[in-house]
């Protein structure tokens, strides 16, 4: 029987975020936030002089996050309903603004890897970082697909072909693996 991690055990958002170096008052971007798990973790990192832009295609998902937000009373959070997998789409996200974009747990949700890597690097400053969090095989009930994974060596060749260069390569959890880039 495969033991089943829970919270912070499973993936654990400030651990991650202050091994990259977060810190207060710079900008970050959760593309593919989903629920938020990262978004409120980086928000808290950034403080008030900071802003997180929670991304994602969405609605749902971008509602909840807001209704969240407000009960916490969490204000550094703007929300952007987009499509990653078009370049140049989250136009409220400028170019060369970011600090920081996330990529985590969405890569294996497309097959248009290329095209989220150059978003990340449109709207990451230069010497900005691009962080990817993504699933290994996993026995988990809850894991995605095997054939649905993009291995490590593919997010690599990926990220390098959209001028990103790899600065650290790590294990996020016993179920993924991080990576991080450089623009």
């Amino acid at each position: 029987m495969v033991k089943t991690p829970s919270g912070n055990q499973f993936l654990n958002p400030q651990e991650i975020l202050g091994r990259i170096g977060v810190k207060e008052g710079m900008i970050v971007g959760d593309l593919g936030s989903g629920s938020g798990y990262f978004t409120f973790q980086a928000a808290k990192m950034v403080g008030n002089n900071g802003i997180v832009y929670a991304l994602d295609i969405q609605k749902n998902a971008l509602s909840a996050l807001k209704s969240k937000a407000e009960f916490l009373g969490i204000k550094n959070i703007k929300l952007v309903w987009s499509n990653l997998e078009v370049v140049g789409a989250a136009r409220r996200i400028a170019n060369e603004s970011l600090d920081l974009a996330l990529l985590v747990n969405v890569l294996h949700q497309s097959k248009a890897h290329n095209n989220m890597f150059a978003e990340a690097h449109r709207m990451v400053k230069k010497g900005g970082m691009v962080l990817v969090v993504d699933w290994k095989e996993s026995k988990l009930a809850f894991a995605p697909p095997t054939e649905n994974l993009i291995r490590k060596d593919a997010a690599v060749r990926a990220a390098e072909s959209q001028g990103l260069v790899k600065t650290d390569d790590f294990e996020a959890s016993e179920q993924h693996y991080g990576l991080l880039f450089q623009k």
